[in-house]
């Protein structure tokens, strides 16, 4: 365990995975979420560059039509469909998934890939919860049951998480549902502070794939940091920030982190890894395409950890799960 905030930045000059595409995905179907922008869409593209089936699954759909023509335009003969699902309302997430399933779709590999890194105060607590781990929860434990594979080739699920977990301490209460925005305001504090709801909702990322490891063992579940990557994801953090400091000081940031910076196309290449290699590790958390262990502050144990936020997360979401 990590006593203090030291957050190691992978640098952009990570080896590209498997550059000749000899590991395909053809006839395989590649769900993917956020797939409209940044990594998710550069993701959805070297998919779709193996020969895979991709669903996307954005909220907005003029994006995700415009994602599909960009696709068709890059890659031959590819097969997209398309479907709404806002991160930010469970509702749309349970209408998905339903559809999904009603409809027979077979998802080979599912990629929960969005996020976010920066809200405004007043929706820091539920909004970046929400998004960033309940909503992907309630979507993986409502098509867990219907992912498709087999002994040899197992369904996988690849979750992008972060090396912001570092500044997590487990404590849970950015998992917790409150009585008021007055009283979570109250017990979380408000700003963008990254060690804050961020770091933990990366946490629970890969917490969330380890859990699902030990209850689904014929599935592969994996998260993954893909690096600092230059895409819009953290706009609305970087405003956050100019908020409350100076433009000098967020051009100074940005300054010192562009040698770290990848391109989206090289921050997917561990998404890619896991979502190809055949001996990826159960429940591992992956960085440049290698098993990285996971640090936290404090010294609270990641079993407990773990196990205290499967439980919220159920108690979160179950109002939207049918008993089995």
């Amino acid at each position: 365990m990590i006593k203090g905030p030291v957050l190691t930045l992978a640098g952009k000059h990570q080896t590209d995975y498997d550059q000749n595409r000899e590991n395909r995905l053809d006839g395989k179907t590649v769900a993917i979420t956020g797939a409209t922008d940044g990594i998710g869409l550069a993701t959805a593209i070297e998919c779709a560059q193996r020969g895979s089936h991709l669903i996307l699954l954005s909220r907005n759909q003029e994006k995700m039509i415009s994602t599909k023509q960009l696709i068709e335009k890059k890659v031959n003969d590819v097969e997209i469909d398309m479907f709404r699902l806002d991160l930010a309302d469970l509702n749309s997430v349970k209408s998905a998934a339903d559809y999904l399933i009603k409809n027979g779709f077979k998802i080979n590999i599912l990629v929960l890939n969005a996020g976010l890194a920066y809200y405004s105060p007043e929706l820091l607590y539920g909004i970046n919860s929400v998004i960033n781990h309940f909503s992907h929860f309630l979507l993986l434990h409502l098509l867990v049951d219907h992912l498709v594979g087999s002994e040899q080739e197992p369904a996988r699920v690849v979750s992008l998480a972060s090396e912001a977990h570092i500044l997590a301490n487990g404590s849970g209460k950015f998992w917790k549902t409150y009585e008021s925005e007055k009283i979570a305001a109250e017990i979380l504090g408000t700003g963008s502070d990254i060690s804050g709801a961020y770091a933990e909702s990366k946490l629970a990322n890969i917490l969330h794939m380890k859990s699902m490891a030990e209850r689904h063992p014929l599935i592969k579940f994996v998260s993954v940091h893909p690096g600092v990557v230059d895409t819009s994801f953290a706009d609305k953090w970087k405003s956050g920030i100019g908020n409350k400091c100076s433009l000098c000081l967020v051009r100074m940031l940005s300054f010192c982190w562009k040698p770290c910076v990848r391109s989206p196309a090289q921050g997917c290449q561990t998404s890619i890894y896991c979502i190809c290699e055949r001996e990826i590790i159960q429940g591992e958390y992956y960085a440049d395409n290698k098993p990285k262990s996971i640090r936290i502050r404090g010294s609270k144990d990641l079993t407990v950890i773990k196990n205290e936020l499967y439980e919220l997360s159920i108690a979160f979401v179950k109002r939207f799960l049918v008993p089995k």
